[in-house]
C-alpha cells in the first residue's frame, strides 16, 4: 500500500498531461488573444473602443497582465491618470509568466509617469504630494530592479527619460 501512495503524484502528473485543452476553451483563448489585438490597435486613435476590447479580455482572464496594462494604456491615452494607475497596479499584482515578466519594467515607467502627470494638480506643500512623489521613485527604482535582472540595456535609456521628467 505505502508503494502505491509514493506514486500517486506520478500518476496524477501523468493523467493531467494527458487531458487535451476542450474545443470550447481554444475558442476562448483565440477570443482572447482578439481581443488583446484588437485592444492593441485601437489603444491610441479610439480609447474608449480599445478599453471596450480589453475588459472583453479581462473577462475571459481576470488575471491576465497583458488586459490590465492594455487597458491602463487606453485610459492613460484618455487623460484618466488614476484609473490607469489602478490598472497597473491591477497588471502588477496579475500571474506574469516568465516571457512576460521581462516587460514588467515597461509598467512600472507607465505607473510612474501616469503619476507624474497628477503632480501639478497637487499643492506642493502637502503630504499627498510627498507620497506621490515617493510612489513614483518606488516605480523607477522596481523598472531598473526588473531591466537589470533581464539585463535589457534599452530599458534602462527608458528609465532615464522617465526619470528626466520629475527634473521639468
Amino acid at each position: 500500500m505505502l508503494k502505491i501512495i509514493r506514486f500517486i503524484p506520478l500518476i496524477l502528473f501523468v493523467a493531467a498531461c494527458s487531458i487535451k485543452e476542450s474545443p470550447y476553451q481554444e475558442i476562448l483563448r483565440a477570443r482572447y488573444r482578439a481581443e488583446i489585438n484588437l485592444g492593441s490597435k485601437y489603444c491610441k486613435n479610439d480609447p474608449d473602443r480599445a478599453i471596450k476590447h480589453y475588459n472583453n479580455a479581462i473577462e475571459i482572464n481576470p488575471v491576465s497582465p497583458e488586459a490590465y496594462h492594455g487597458r491602463g494604456g487606453a485610459q492613460f491615452e484618455l487623460e484618466q491618470y488614476s484609473l490607469a494607475i489602478s490598472d497597473y497596479d491591477k497588471a502588477l499584482e496579475a500571474d506574469w509568466s516568465y516571457n512576460t515578466l521581462k516587460y514588467q519594467y515597461l509598467v512600472y515607467c507607465e505607473r510612474a509617469i501616469a503619476r507624474i502627470h497628477l503632480l501639478p494638480s497637487i499643492d506642493k506643500n502637502s503630504e499627498t504630494y510627498t507620497l506621490m512623489y515617493g510612489y513614483i521613485l518606488v516605480d523607477l527604482e522596481m523598472a531598473e530592479r526588473n531591466a537589470l535582472v533581464f539585463k535589457d540595456p534599452g530599458a534602462m535609456e527608458i528609465i532615464a527619460e522617465v526619470r528626466s521628467l520629475l527634473d521639468d
